[in-house]
């Protein structure tokens, strides 16, 4: 559908679906009234018809706009619910089901009128509205308890959409479930990915099995014992029947448990491991620790300070759990596993919350392990989550935390012999308190990037790698106000080739789905303070410190002084001291240029309120002395000054906008740092120039100058003669 097609049709096709959805509720009521070996009466047969009619005309109105999708995904939404209700003696799940196939069908038709509307004639504020009003009529019309709530952020200029799916069974689920650990994987072998999911307070594992088109099943659920406060999953196939199980720790029973799947998406719970009286698991990963060619179990014990490991000898047996401490009042909250010093055995890495580290256990063949290492994640960080990658491609294994006291991650990239060097940090964002990362390529650049949900902030970043061990934090992704995100994973969840991220929000009970569109074209905004009351008015960017990166130059109008950020690679800045230019002197614009000769880069400000103009000479470092002070003229306000060669004589002069007195203001350079011969070019009365540029303006070698006038509403130029 073109964007200029009326809404019309939009609406038209809205009708539609809930038209269905009303002859399907009482074509409901007719099943629910008769007795189970009734055969089904003349009216019901009619209510059928009707059903299939509107059906038909729906399906119509999609080929009219060549909508393929959402012919598939009426198909599938109706036949499937229609066929429940016609077969199935369970006729609550039967109702529960159809209303949640139709509500999906009204939320394409919303999209679809969101998408689409006719923006040149109708505000995207009056198309939010409308579609508001929609969904309210239409959840009025079904009257079930079941809500869903699809909200659609556009960002126009970078084409993404964050695709935000919240879940609520009113009649089933209290508020108190507290989704944690989350995974994803095809259960039901269709080839589409499908979501596992522990709540805690709710002692449930919960499943949705995916449609491959983004959107999801209704969850079932399965417990994990009274009181046992699932935490952290993950998937194997433990009897070898070659369909996928479920393996979760439980914090409060203190053990492992493995549900076995049918293949279908349905499972079954079969055996529990005990972690160790009190040991509190919080973290579990699955990996052959011994190369027996048989799956291993190692979970993190929270309350036990230790990491504890037990050895698979296939068939769903399991060697009693052995420990490794990880230190007094560790608090260890996560794993990762690979083979840190390229022996060919698997080692450990854990996260340790309250001693604000990370311990590593090098493996040995046997199955054993050394005494950890231990390196700092900085004091008092308090590292909540691990993972492992190689972010700078030397094919050695690093390791990424994320500090939930420091805002930041930290990277540890390995030497391949089982040590690491130095942290480098990178940060998520003032009070984001980031709680878990996951380390994938987002961007299908063959680059590691890393994904962090925020819980102190309520959203999830991507930190795009540049393949070096360094990283540029990406745009922020709201979970909602209050949803306190705890996990997230990953997957290609509607099948476009792009990884989606799917995040576990704790406070507000519920999911978000992120559905990855395009690239983003730039990162977040990245601050850097000048210093309180600073007011920076004007910068300049230059290599200070010859070391072939680019450096920034901020003229501070509040503080009356220079400042200089040195830059690192990609983009990231170091504050150095200030340079103070005179108290009162308002400095209010900036230039560099090398006015001594001697290959190194130097500054010219102006001072709007001392009248006059400073040269600081570098020493190629990203140091400076003050060489000399230039008065302007007594209340001249000089603006902008700008550089060139205005006599061409291969020696550098200056340029200032005098808005105070109208007039244009020429230092002419003696190619030492020092200058003179000044010479004025007055405007006029009122001109008040406040910038200006220099440039060749006709061709004839000579530097021309062009003025802004903010008194004149002109661009006035001055163009040299000889």
């Amino acid at each position: 559908m073109e964007q200029n097609n009326n809404n019309i049709d939009c609406k038209r096709l809205l009708s539609y679906i809930m038209s269905i959805a009303g002859d399907c509720r009482l074509m409901l009521s007719h099943v629910t009234s008769t007795e189970e070996n009734e055969e089904t009466t003349t009216d019901i047969k009619d209510l059928f018809r009707k059903s299939f009619e509107n059906f038909d005309a729906d399906i119509h109105a999609f080929e009219n706009i060549n909508n393929i999708l959402n012919i598939a995904l009426l198909h599938s939404n109706l036949c499937r619910g229609l066929e429940l209700v016609e077969n199935s003696s369970d006729l609550f799940e039967n109702y529960r089901t159809l209303s949640w196939e139709l509500l999906n069908g009204i939320c394409v038709m919303i999209i679809l009128l969101q998408d689409y509307a006719p923006l040149s004639t109708m505000s995207q504020e009056d198309v939010e509205k409308e579609v508001i009003e929609c969904t309210t009529r239409a959840l009025k019309y079904l009257e079930v308890e079941l809500i869903v709530h699809y909200q659609i952020h556009r960002r126009h200029h970078q084409h993404h959409y964050q695709y935000y799916c919240e879940l609520q069974q009113q009649h089933k689920y209290d508020n108190t479930r507290r989704p944690q650990g989350i995974i994803t994987r095809d259960f039901n072998n269709d080839k589409y990915l499908d979501i596992a999911v522990a709540f805690s307070l709710s002692d449930k594992i919960g499943i949705l099995l995916g449609y491959g088109n983004g959107s999801f099943g209704i969850m079932m659920t399965y417990s994990t014992g009274n009181g046992s406060r699932p935490q952290s999953l993950t998937v194997h196939d433990f009897n070898n029947d070659g369909q996928l199980d479920i393996v979760v720790i439980s914090s409060a029973t203190n053990d492992i448990g493995i549900l076995l799947g049918y293949g279908n998406g349905s499972f079954t719970t079969s055996r529990r491991y005990s972690t160790g009286n009190g040991s509190g698991p919080i973290a579990i990963i699955l990996t052959d620790i011994n190369n027996d060619g048989e799956i291993d179990i190692v979970v993190a014990n929270a309350a036990a300070n230790n990491i504890g490991i037990l050895l698979g000898h296939g068939n769903l047996t399991f060697d009693t759990i052995i420990t490794y401490s990880t230190g007094n009042n560790s608090k260890p909250q996560s794993l990762a596993v690979g083979d840190f010093d390229n022996d060919g055995q698997i080692d450990i890495a854990v996260a340790n919350f309250l001693t604000s580290n990370i311990s590593i256990f090098l493996g040995y063949q046997n199955g054993n392990f050394t005494i950890q290492v231990s390196y700092s994640t900085g004091y008092q960080s308090w590292p909540h989550s691990i993972t492992v990658g190689d972010f700078n491609r030397d094919n050695r294994l690093d390791i990424a935390t994320c500090n939930f006291n420091m805002n930041d991650v930290s990277i540890f990239l390995g030497y391949g012999n089982g040590s690491f060097a130095p942290l480098m940090t990178f940060s998520t964002g003032d009070g984001s308190a980031p709680v878990f990362v996951e380390a994938r390529d987002f961007n299908n650049d063959g680059i590691l990037d890393i994904a962090v949900a925020n819980y102190g902030t309520n959203t999830i970043v991507v930190l795009f790698g540049f393949g070096d061990g360094s990283f540029l934090p990406g745009i922020a992704y709201q979970t909602g106000v209050g949803s306190a995100p705890c996990t997230l994973t990953t997957g290609d969840f509607d099948n476009n080739s792009q990884l989606d991220i799917i995040v576990t929000n704790e406070q507000s009970n519920d999911i978000s789905i992120f559905l990855a569109y395009d690239r983003e074209l730039y990162g977040s905004i990245t601050s850097y303070s000048m210093g309180f009351g600073s007011q920076p008015h004007s910068i300049a960017i230059g290599d200070l410190n010859n070391d072939g990166l680019s450096d920034i130059v901020v003229a501070n109008y509040g503080t009356d002084n220079v400042g200089i950020l040195l830059g690192h690679n990609h983009g990231v800045f170091d504050t150095i001291p200030t340079y103070s230019i005179g108290v009162g002197s308002s400095p209010y614009s900036v230039s560099i240029a090398d006015f001594n000769n001697d290959n190194q880069l130097d500054i010219v400000v102006s001072n709007s309120e001392s009248d006059n103009i400073v040269i600081l000479l570098g020493d190629g470092n990203g140091m400076f002395v003050i060489r000399a002070t230039y008065s302007t003229g007594t209340r001249s306000q000089p603006s902008t000054v700008a550089v060139g060669d205005f006599d061409n004589n291969k020696k550098l002069d200056i340029a200032i906008a005098n808005s105070g007195t109208n007039s244009i203001l020429l230092f002419y350079g003696y190619g030492n740092g020092l200058f003179g011969n000044q010479t004025s070019y007055d405007l006029g009365y009122g001109y008040r120039p406040y910038s200006i540029a220099i440039k060749d303006l006709n061709q004839d070698n000579w530097m021309d100058i062009a003025i802004a006038c903010y008194g004149t509403d002109h661009v006035e130029t001055l163009i040299k003669m000889c």
